[in-house]
């Protein structure tokens, strides 16, 4: 378990629960020029929006040697035959280990006692979205779930001057990085976010912007993932985005632990 917090007792779970859709499952992609306010940068964003069953098309994936064994998104996403990937969870840089709660096919593979922001698909079809205890992990009935740093979005609103103190440094929050970011929509379609960037000049989006960003494209509740070097989004085994693994302007994936995963048996439409 990764009990890094000495809170253990100082907060209690609060959460959101979307009604997931049923039926086939549909992939849609776009790439997205995002001027970034402070320095103007031009920023790529890539967004992945999956209506239907997310039982269906949608999982959290580790490597096939599980946490604590970093592998590119690419080659975690080929291997197991997914259309659409980005990064996911946080993990510990010098070996590997996943950081927070992690679901994987139905399967408990650590709990948290931090204070961190999570996004979990539950065996009815509904998605889950905010801050779980560790006991309670254990007692929903989650299909997958991931944690990340700083729940962006809540109803619909900008939710990281309320969560951002919680869960984060002040400068994590504000630092212009690339970004990767999970969510759903108020009406239950499940949305993938991806920021282009980079770190040494400044690139990239802070979690404000971010959210805000998320709203625009519908994001009812989300949640900030790994993001730096570690973002990055794959399209049919292909890298889509522009990776920066060192944080320099050499394009370069980093290898990471847990990743999205979509998969579906439908034309993939991209707009």
């Amino acid at each position: 378990n990764n009990n890094n917090n000495n809170n253990v007792n100082d907060w209690k779970s609060d959460y959101e629960i979307i009604k997931g859709q049923n039926g086939k499952s549909y992939l849609n992609w776009s790439i997205i020029e995002t001027k970034e306010t402070k320095y103007d940068y031009i920023l790529n964003s890539y967004i992945g929006r999956v209506n239907g069953s997310a039982l269906e098309s949608f999982k959290i994936l580790t490597p096939e040697a599980g946490c604590g064994h970093l592998e590119k998104c690419s080659a975690t996403s080929t291997a197991a035959g997914c259309n659409y990937s980005t990064n996911a969870g946080f993990f510990d840089t010098t070996n590997g280990n996943c950081i927070g709660n992690l679901v994987v096919n139905n399967q408990i593979i650590q709990t948290s006692t931090k204070q961190n922001s999570n996004f979990g698909l539950l065996n009815n079809g509904s998605f889950i979205i905010g801050y779980i205890e560790a006991d309670i992990v254990s007692k929903l009935d989650l299909n997958s779930l991931v944690s990340g740093v700083v729940w962006l979005v809540r109803n619909g609103l900008n939710y990281v001057s309320t969560s951002g103190p919680i869960e984060t440094s002040n400068g994590f929050i504000t630092e212009k990085a690339p970004r990767t970011a999970i969510g759903v929509t108020q009406n239950g379609t499940l949305l993938l976010l991806q920021v282009d960037g980079e770190e040494d000049i400044y690139a990239g989006m802070d979690l404000y912007e971010f959210a805000d960003l998320f709203i625009s494209l519908g994001a009812y509740h989300a949640i900030n993932l790994d993001g730096g070097g570690s973002s990055v989004t794959v399209l049919n085994s292909k890298v889509l985005s522009q990776p920066t693994c060192n944080d320099t302007p050499t394009i370069c994936e980093r290898a990471v632990t847990t990743i999205t995963c979509v998969t579906v048996s439908t034309p993939i439409i991209h707009s």
